[in-house]
Formats: structure tokens, C-alpha cells, sequence
């Protein structure tokens, strides 16, 4: 139950939607004076939540908690990456890559450091209306096809979410005689996924990815001028924030 609400209610975290729900709303007000205040209120959300620069400061106040470590040295041969960077083709079995890819990207010269290292692929299906591959499924042969060596690779292909995929990779890993891990997944995903795995016993060595933070320094109209880039954004940070609340009420971290 909890997997499914998690999915459908996605849509409520949007402030668009905030802004145009209110806009509906105040057409059926009949007071002039909370009519008023409802299209000053979507207004003033449509403002603040477009604004780019707002945006990039919270971001990065969010995602600067951590940093890309040194792996010159060896501090951890397992090497885990969280799914949810791609999809397949279930007919023509070609692989699309989405926003996430970042992740496995970066955790190929990891793997590629040293012969002993282990890249361990977390991700099951994630759809809640029909069937489909495993993303680790797919994803070990057509890593295996550009070159990583497929005793390196371990699949773990049943978790849906990221308590899922700390619980499934103990699972896959307990033998093990060092319980450290290099957890790769997005930045703003971090401080969740780390305590997650942290909270089955991993000792983390976090290795953040794809930011939603900027490279490029902010340009004048970024602090006055609406975009629809942080408009569109900002669920991904929200969904975040509420999925730590939810996973602390249930005892996850």
C-alpha cells in the first residue's frame, strides 16, 4: 500500500499544480477579499518556486553536505549503485537512459580501479500498472557488451524503493567479510539512501551524482526572471523531503 500511495499521489507535490489548483479555486470564491488572497497566494507560489536562483540556493544547501571522494587508495571494493537512471524497450530491448544516468556513469571507473572491485546493481521494477524487466537485469548484460568484466557484476533485482534496495543488497552481501560500500545515487538523494544502508549495518562511503545544483554560475535573469527548468524541478526535491519524513515515521532510518 505504502509503495503504491508513494506513486499516485506524486502529482500533489507539484507547485504548478499549487498555483493553477488555487487559480480554479478563488473563480468560486463570492468573497472579493479571499478571492483576492487565493490569486495572490498562486501568484506568489508561481514567483517563488520559478525563481532559478531561489532554486540553486537551496539546492545547493542541500546537496554540499557531500562530496566526491578520493578513490586513489582502496576504502571499499563494493561498489552499489541505485536503479531508477533507465528503462527498456520491452519489444525492441533497446535501453533508453534517463535524468539519472549520471549514476552509472560514474560508477564505471569505480569498478574499473581495481579487478576486485564489485559493482553490485540495485533495481527491481518500479511500475505499479504491468510487469517488466528488472533494470539490473537488463542493465549487466549491456555493461558486460562495453567491456565490464560480468564477474564484477551482481545483480540485485528485487527492490522497488530505496529501503528496498538497502534491505536486498544485506541480503546479496552479507557473507561479506568488510561491510563498507561505496554508495552511488543522485546528490539530492543521498542523505536518505545513506541512511538507509547505514541503518542495515553498511558502513557508507557516499558517492553523490548528478546534482541538481548548477556547474554554471547564475546569470542575471536568473533572479528575476520565471523558469519553467526550477518550476519543474522543485517535486523532485519535495518528493525527497517528504519520502525522509515518511521513511522515519516507518522506521526505515
Amino acid at each position: 500500500m505504502f509503495f503504491l500511495l508513494s506513486k499516485i499521489l506524486s502529482f500533489l507535490i507539484h507547485p504548478f499544480n499549487w498555483f493553477l489548483l488555487l487559480l480554479i479555486f478563488a473563480q468560486f470564491i463570492k468573497t472579493p477579499k479571499r478571492k483576492k488572497l487565493f490569486r495572490f497566494t498562486s501568484l506568489a507560489i508561481f514567483v517563488i518556486f520559478s525563481n532559478a536562483a531561489l532554486f540553486q540556493f537551496v539546492c545547493a544547501k542541500w546537496e554540499n553536505n557531500y562530496s566526491i571522494p578520493d578513490i586513489s587508495s582502496k576504502q571499499a571494493n563494493n561498489i552499489v549503485v541505485l536503479g531508477g537512471y533507465s528503462s527498456i524497450n520491452e519489444e525492441s530491448r533497446q535501453i533508453s537512459f534517463s535524468f539519472g544516468a549520471d549514476r552509472i556513469l560514474q560508477a564505471l571507473p569505480l569498478v574499473q580501479v581495481n579487478s576486485e572491485n564489485k559493482l553490485i546493481l540495485s533495481g527491481g521494477g518500479s511500475n505499479i500498472y504491468f510487469d517488466e524487466t528488472p533494470e539490473s537485469e537488463y542493465m549487466a548484460p549491456f555493461l558486460n557488451s562495453i567491456g565490464i568484466d560480468s564477474r564484477q557484476i551482481y545483480i540485485e533485482n528485487k527492490s522497488r524503493n530505496t529501503y528496498e534496495n538497502a534491505l536486498y543488497s544485506f541480503d546479496l552481501l552479507s557473507e561479506e567479510a568488510d561491510s563498507s560500500i561505496i554508495l552511488v545515487t543522485s546528490s539530492f538523494h543521498m542523505y536518505r539512501a545513506r541512511a538507509c544502508f547505514e541503518k542495515q549495518g553498511f558502513k557508507v562511503l557516499p558517492y553523490p551524482t548528478n546534482p541538481l545544483q548548477s556547474v554554471t554560475k547564475l546569470k542575471p535573469g536568473d533572479y528575476f526572471l520565471p523558469s519553467l527548468h526550477a518550476l519543474n524541478t522543485w517535486p523532485i526535491l519535495i518528493k525527497e523531503w517528504i519520502g525522509i519524513i515518511v521513511y522515519k515515521m516507518k522506521g526505515y532510518i
